[in-house]
């Protein structure tokens, strides 16, 4: 089974990495590349998110090719790109994941319900990701490492808010975990994510802000294996669910 992770707005790349030697040797560990950093350092970047999508969705096609299972986690910017992932895999006739993570996010209907980011003059636009947390002292004290963070992180919120959200009356066929910091003010209440994802879905916080993915790793990638496990046993069925 490989577990496939798209990372957040910024991400290198790489920050999934050390997941790989918690979880089960039997999962291997997938994450997504964003063009113009890593091994694609020398692409531009991608600022419409269509575009960025298209590029996700070509990775992906080529690692799922051999019909292997496989789980989908998206975190941050990355939570808003593996729903629409979904889809686009389900429209085009891939195998489907056979869980997807949503993490630390709004649900992309609200996820771009305040001012646009990428439009703050440089100052604030540091300002605020710096609280959200996640970027370490070193890359803040390094004066080109923190340039080259910052115009990529730039490029990558001008790509999310070029999204625009389209309601779906079909639902998400496999089960659903939406997983949160409780210290964190970017999320969404279970309610509204069960009223776009027309299904219930499991709903857990951690301790920890916006990045409690890497502050509770131990505790995220053990549930993970645990979805994994019982995926090996027998798979859970999470009823359809209706608002009016």
């Amino acid at each position: 089974m490989k577990l496939i992770a798209i990372p957040f707005a910024g991400g290198m790349g790489n920050e999934f990495k050390s997941w790989q030697v918690l979880i089960d040797e039997e999962v291997e560990l997938i994450t997504i590349q964003y063009p113009g950093r890593g091994e694609r350092k020398e692409e531009p970047y991608i600022t419409e998110f269509e575009t960025l999508l298209e590029d996700i969705f070509r990775q992906v096609k080529a690692v799922i090719a051999d019909d292997e299972e496989y789980l989908l986690f998206g975190h941050s910017m990355g939570c808003i790109f593996a729903y629409e992932l979904y889809f686009k895999l389900k429209e085009n006739g891939y195998i489907l994941p056979k869980h997807v993570f949503f993490s630390g996010n709004f649900t992309p209907k609200e996820c771009l319900k305040d001012e646009k980011k990428s439009e703050l003059v440089e100052e604030k636009f540091r300002d605020y990701f710096m609280q959200l947390g996640g970027i370490s002292m070193n890359v803040l004290e390094d004066e080109k490492m923190s340039q080259e963070l910052f115009k990529r992180l730039r490029c990558d919120v001008c790509a999310l808010e070029s999204y625009i959200y389209k309601p779906r009356e079909e639902q998400i066929e496999c089960n659903v975990s939406v997983l949160n910091g409780m210290q964190d003010y970017f999320v969404s209440s279970q309610l509204s994510w069960e009223k776009i994802l027309h299904k219930t879905c499991i709903y857990k916080c951690y301790q920890g802000d916006h990045f409690f993915i890497f502050k509770q790793k131990q505790a995220v990638v053990a549930y993970i294996q645990e979805i994994v496990l019982k995926l090996k046993q027998a798979p859970i069925v999470y009823k359809e669910v209706k608002y009016i």
